[in-house]
């Protein structure tokens, strides 16, 4: 994901295992219900936490403050073509766009890009 500079306001990445372990026993992620559509379900628990990582990186310098999962509801506009799933979600009016890619054999891949109002 390329950007010209200036052209946001906060920038995060978030790479993660393609196999989540511990992550599947956080019901909160099995469960919820931005879990991205068209993946096996244990990639598809990965690449939301991904996502939302990803997202929590661009947003703290901007709010300095921690977030839990349930204050961002990934909205999926791809579903995996590629390999690429591409979302957008909302925080206090900030508009953020994720992408995570599962083209790279093991690992879930994700960069997440806000802009301030």
């Amino acid at each position: 994901m390329l950007a010209q500079f200036g052209a946001f306001d906060g920038v995060g990445v978030d790479i993660e295992a393609a196999e989540p372990g511990d992550l599947l026993r956080v019901g909160a992620l099995r469960t919820a219900p931005d879990v991205p559509p068209g993946l096996d379900p244990r990639v598809a628990v990965a690449a939301l936490f991904s996502v939302k990582e990803a997202a929590f990186k661009a947003l703290f310098p901007l709010v300095k403050e921690r977030l839990t999962f349930e204050d961002l509801l990934i909205r999926w506009s791809a579903d995996g073509v590629d390999g690429v799933l591409q979302g957008t979600t909302v925080f206090r009016r900030a508009s953020i766009e994720v992408r995570c890619s599962t083209g790279v054999p093991g690992w879930v891949v994700s960069c997440a890009l806000v802009r301030k109002p």
